[in-house]
């Protein structure tokens, strides 16, 4: 993973409109281990385990969508996706969120196990 960051960061430097800030971020981009991607780090991944919802909230645009059209990430891209997290931003923290409720995916406390197996020093859920 990061021999890819390093060739991405090689291709992003090679453009001459990239200056100031943005080019620093860049420039740090695999220099620390723990750090991979540098002054970009994220702090929180916001991951969408689950598309739709049981409910019809009026805020919330998941409303818009078809009711009981649900679409669940699989396992096996769940472990993949810790994995390159774990090995990119190792000290961030996991929203499992987003478009639709997570808790109606069949295999929700195993995506946890494996959110808290992986690396993560906290979980958040919309519960």
């Amino acid at each position: 993973m990061v021999e890819q960051l390093l060739e991405i960061k090689k291709c992003l430097l090679a453009d001459k409109l990239l200056v100031g800030e943005m080019r620093t971020a860049v420039e740090s981009l695999g220099k620390n281990p723990k750090r991979p991607l540098g002054k970009v780090n994220s702090w929180w991944w916001w991951l969408e385990p689950v598309h739709g919802c049981n409910l019809a909230c009026v805020f919330c645009g998941m409303r818009l969508f078809k009711r009981n059209d649900w679409r669940f990430v699989s396992m096996e891209t769940w472990r993949v996706t810790m994995n390159i997290i774990a090995e990119l931003s190792p000290y961030g923290k996991i929203g499992i969120v987003g478009a639709g409720e997570s808790t109606l995916h069949p295999d929700f406390y195993e995506l946890a196990r494996v959110v808290a197996a992986a690396w993560c020093s906290a979980v958040c859920c919309d519960l």
